[in-house]
């Protein structure tokens, strides 16, 4: 696992565990609130780059199957293996991504219906 995604797995924990943790405390405040919609915004950029970066290797992976298909050699081969590799890792770390995201909204909507008594008020996240 490389050092991003191992430092964007600590960051997502740590996150998640810092709000659940105001949450038992029954700390929720407009500036939890805010902070939380900051952390959403942050990963929420980290994800459409990523969705991009993502695209764009399945795009290369794809043209480099059909290359191989006209052009039958051992380099070839070797790059649309380097591309598939690349892009099951990229789809391994969007899917982390998107997941987490998800998640960040449900506890969002918690936190909105606590505060405002307004929404729902799904407690599973």
């Amino acid at each position: 696992m490389n050092k991003e995604v191992k430092n964007m797995t600590k960051y997502v924990k740590a996150h998640t565990q810092y709000i659940l943790n105001q949450l038992k405390a029954g700390n929720i405040t407009e500036d939890i609130l805010g902070y939380h919609r900051l952390q959403i915004a942050n990963i929420q950029h980290e994800r459409l780059i990523h969705l991009i970066v993502l695209f764009i290797f399945a795009l290369l992976l794809i043209a480099s199957v059909v290359l191989f298909f006209y052009i039958e050699s051992i380099e070839t081969l070797l790059l649309t293996a380097l591309f598939l590799v690349v892009e099951a890792f990229y789809v391994a770390h969007y899917y982390l991504l998107e997941n987490t995201v998800q998640r960040w909204y449900k506890i969002e909507n918690f936190m909105i219906s606590k505060l405002k008594n307004i929404g729902t008020n799904i407690e599973k996240f």
